[in-house]
């Protein structure tokens, strides 16, 4: 991937990452901290949190075409980066309690991590299947007319 394609996916997907940790953010506080409120510096959390975490977009940049290997060791290094990103935040900002006692939050952060991070790859598998099953009717029909 290049590095101006990459770029744009890292703007595009911020978006995207940010209503992900949104919608996140309301489950987790729906089965922790239902009496939770927000106030404008949880909002620029958040919005920080989306830019730190989109940044681990930039594990797939590589100026050759990754195969793939390479790909799916990325993939798993950049849900690992995005974890450890995102419990590290919530710890700092308080909004995890930092105690042994908080495992239960710090699974569901992970089963949500790891659930954003299989949706959105559905998601590009899916367009990718849509842009493959359009380009192999456009060349069945361009063979046909060969013939």
């Amino acid at each position: 991937m290049s590095l101006k394609e990459l770029l744009k996916n890292i703007v595009r997907d911020y978006f995207v990452i940010t209503t992900g940790i949104v919608i996140c953010t309301i489950i987790f506080c729906m089965f922790f901290h239902p009496e939770a409120t927000f106030n404008i510096t949880d909002l620029n959390g958040i919005l920080l949190m989306g830019a730190a975490t989109d940044l681990s977009t930039l594990f797939y940049y590589s100026p050759k075409e990754l195969t793939k290997k390479q790909y799916e060791i990325r993939f798993f290094l950049q849900i690992a980066t995005i974890t450890i990103i995102v419990i590290g935040m919530l710890s700092w900002w308080g909004w995890i309690a930092s105690n042994p006692n908080n495992i239960y939050e710090i699974l569901m952060i992970i089963v949500e991590v790891a659930g954003v991070s299989l949706l959105v790859r559905y998601g590009f598998w899916q367009k990718d299947k849509n842009l493959a099953d359009k380009i192999n009717k456009k060349l069945s029909e361009i063979r046909k007319e060969q013939q």
